[in-house]
């Protein structure tokens, strides 16, 4: 089965898809700092939102090269036309970090640096009813996520991770 039919199948059986060691030639800290002060300094195109000390989402990550290549793997094998993503990163690694949460679009999350726990399952009222799927992502890995299925991510590690939203997929 390609990516495109693992893909369909998991929206369709709307569920979570990996594709374990998918990418491993990923940003280095360095290159994810860099685009940081890029975009301090070109506030016209975006800006960094700090969502707590530790805990820090990167707008425009397209703009890094290595993140365009994932950004363009996706748009090609998929026949779509993605308008980007952002990086996600925490500084620290904490247990108790993660919401649960769903989001409105698909999306596909690539494990950059470091080590994610993921839970899965339905959500009422910001909590899981019923069963979980726990699953870990670690550097290169990239799960599909299908519109509206309830998520959490717990970072294991320090960690850096970039999320590309899909729209109108299939």
């Amino acid at each position: 089965m390609n990516i495109k039919e693992q893909i369909l199948a998991g929206k369709q059986g709307h569920t979570f898809v990996i594709f374990k060691n998918l990418f491993p030639d990923t940003p280095s800290w360095q290159e994810i700092f860099e685009h940081m002060s890029w975009v301090h300094k070109n506030p016209q195109f975006s800006e960094i939102h700090v969502e707590d000390l530790f805990y820090i989402q990167v707008p425009e990550a397209y703009k890094i090269n290595k993140y365009k290549k994932f950004l363009d793997y996706f748009n090609k094998e998929l026949g779509t036309d993605s308008p980007g993503g952002a990086i996600f990163f925490d500084l620290l690694d904490d247990p108790n970090k993660g919401y649960i949460h769903l989001d409105t679009t698909d999306n596909f999350h690539w494990q950059i640096i470091g080590k994610t726990q993921w839970e899965f399952g339905k959500i009422k009222d910001d909590q899981f009813v019923g069963d979980t799927t726990k699953l870990i992502l670690e550097q290169g890995d990239v799960v599909f996520i299908p519109s509206l299925l309830g998520h959490r991510v717990i970072p294991l590690t320090p960690r850096a991770g970039s999320t590309l939203i899909l729209e109108n997929l299939f």
